[in-house]
């Protein structure tokens, strides 16, 4: 009988081997999602659950615009190819992707879909965790006319869409990419009104909370009036409004307001809450905490913009550079909130599980990206660089990767051509360097393991490694589950860089390692962070 090896690695804290904190967990400059140039002037992003994540973006390889779809995996390993995978396997211009997790290790994307000349649908197509796709090769129709503006996680096997066609619709899909009607239904056609989308959040069931806005202006500038009214609903599975409420009303505003003028989080038990903008014209919040559509308890004075749980029955809004986090007892950080930084261009903000949030800034005329966290007693724990390449960014996402670190996508300008890049950060940072501490770019950035290919893997193994100076050859040991070292792997003579080294499979005595589970690292670097093998028949 013949037999095959295999051998499995993923990054571990090992007794007596403590992980080096604070490291970035993919390579310092970032991983290219795709190496396609010009790619990514929009795209979306949404994890995958296992500490990675899945990218969708737009770029012109075959002569037109078209969505592709990448998977980044914990290690940074682009796990669906170089290329990615096509939401549809003819030609067509699509626009503006929309990713969400699908529950089952797989993601979901929505697109606009212009295969009839002059006219926008929405098509979807779902992938599992290896990247097939699930749903129809070309994709499955999910509105015949309109664009997608919002969509919900999958909540028992079936999720919200939002699209606008004469106002806004709802359409409900199931995980097999399949609708009850071709339009979905409408949630508000206006009247006469512009109607413009705020916000989706999933309501616990099958349904959703739904807030808009209705917008009617007259005369003509600098003396145009507005009249504006803000909604939010909640609406069950077949998209009909369980109630509607109506926060605010204006009328005959003169000058331009700001947006958004309601943002939504989901809660516990199916609750909601809101943030609604005290006047079209400032910058001041309320934030409020339902059950259905009977208020808990509210906070007044508050800067928002972006609203996000903080893991602990409270959540964190983020406007502009400042930050402040609430629950019922009111504010919990000073009156005024927390400053992220100076010179700050824009900001995306998570929260970090522990109570505390994650930002993710660009700043400065350069707009280089950085990410800061606030710990949950509003004290900054740490600030690093996203990439130690230091380019200047056009845009950027960012998402909590549900290990209590982060993932930030982002364009940057490298070679002549803009391409997507992505970061993985543990909850340390890189190095935990401290705001008040200055070190210089990269100095956190230690000796380290990096990845093995191809992973599975049948044969030799080729691992990759990052190596700071040093003044001797350092080596590579591999040790049983006992803490045995079975075998050294002497790195080549250089001073620092990154480099390969291969494994046969063998061990020291010479002979091919036994199935079982092993452990590398490399001796000479004091903390280094360890790579688990599996070794099986």
């Amino acid at each position: 009988m013949r037999h095959f090896t295999t051998i499995v690695l993923s990054v571990v804290c090992m007794t007596g081997w403590q992980r080096l904190q604070g490291q970035y967990l993919w390579w310092h400059e970032g991983v290219t999602v795709s190496p396609i140039s010009d790619s990514g002037a929009n795209f979306s992003i949404a994890e995958d659950g296992a500490g990675g994540v899945f990218v969708g973006w737009v770029d012109t390889r075959s002569g037109t615009a078209e969505v592709y779809v990448q998977r980044i995996d914990s290690a940074g390993n682009r796990f669906w190819g170089d290329a990615g995978r096509a939401v549809r396997t003819d030609t067509g211009s699509h626009s503006l992707p929309r990713l969400i997790p699908d529950g089952q290790g797989g993601t979901i994307v929505l697109w606009n879909d212009f295969r009839i000349s002059n006219h926008c649908q929405v098509f979807g197509q779902r992938f599992n965790a290896a990247g097939d796709p699930m749903w129809e090769s070309l994709g499955a129709v999910i509105t015949a006319s309109g664009f997608v503006v919002g969509v919900t996680r999958p909540r028992q096997g079936t999720f919200m869409e939002a699209h606008g066609y004469n106002g806004i619709n709802l359409q409900r899909v199931n995980l097999d990419g399949i609708v009850p009607s071709p339009e979905g239904w409408s949630l508000d056609s206006g009247g006469g009104w512009s109607v413009g989308f705020q916000a989706m959040v999933p309501d616990g069931d099958q349904g959703a909370y739904v807030a808009w806005s209705r917008v009617r202006q007259g005369g003509s500038p600098p003396h145009g009036w507005h009249d504006i009214i803000v909604y939010w609903s909640r609406v069950d599975p077949d998209g009909s409004r369980l109630f509607t409420r109506t926060p605010h009303t204006w009328y005959s505003l003169v000058g331009a307001w700001y947006e958004p003028l309601i943002c939504m989080a989901p809660a516990e038990s199916g609750r909601v809450a809101l943030l609604t903008r005290d006047h079209p014209f400032s910058g001041g919040f309320t934030g409020q905490l339902f059950s259905d559509s009977t208020p808990l308890w509210g906070v007044t004075d508050i800067w928002g913009g972006q609203l996000v749980p903080d893991g602990a029955g409270g959540f964190i809004v983020g406007a502009g550079s400042r930050l402040q986090r609430f629950n019922e007892s009111g504010k919990l950080w000073s009156d005024t909130g927390i400053v992220v930084a100076d010179s700050v261009n824009s900001t995306a903000i998570s929260g970090d599980d522990s109570g505390g949030v994650l930002v993710c800034y660009s700043h400065g005329a350069g707009r280089r990206l950085k990410v800061k966290r606030i710990s949950a007693g509003g004290e900054s724990a740490w600030c690093a660089p996203i990439s130690l390449v230091g380019n200047p960014v056009r845009n950027y996402q960012f998402i909590n990767d549900s290990s209590g670190g982060s993932i930030a996508v982002w364009t940057e300008r490298r070679n002549g051509t803009w391409a997507l890049h992505a970061q993985r950060l543990d909850i340390h940072g890189i190095g935990g360097v401290a705001q008040s501490q200055s070190a210089r770019p990269g100095a956190a950035f230690g000796s380290r393991l990096l990845s093995a290919d191809p992973n599975p893997l049948r044969g030799s193994c080729r691992i990759r490694y990052y190596l700071r100076p040093v003044k001797q050859p350092a080596t590579l040991g591999i040790y049983s589950v006992s803490g045995s070292r079975v075998r050294i792997l002497r790195l080549p003579s250089r001073t620092s860089g990154l480099a390969d080294v291969y494994w046969d499979g063998v061990i020291q005595a010479g002979t091919a390692a036994p199935p079982g589970t092993y452990f590398l690292r490399l001796d000479d670097i004091p903390a280094s962070p360890v790579l688990k093998l599996v070794k099986t028949r």
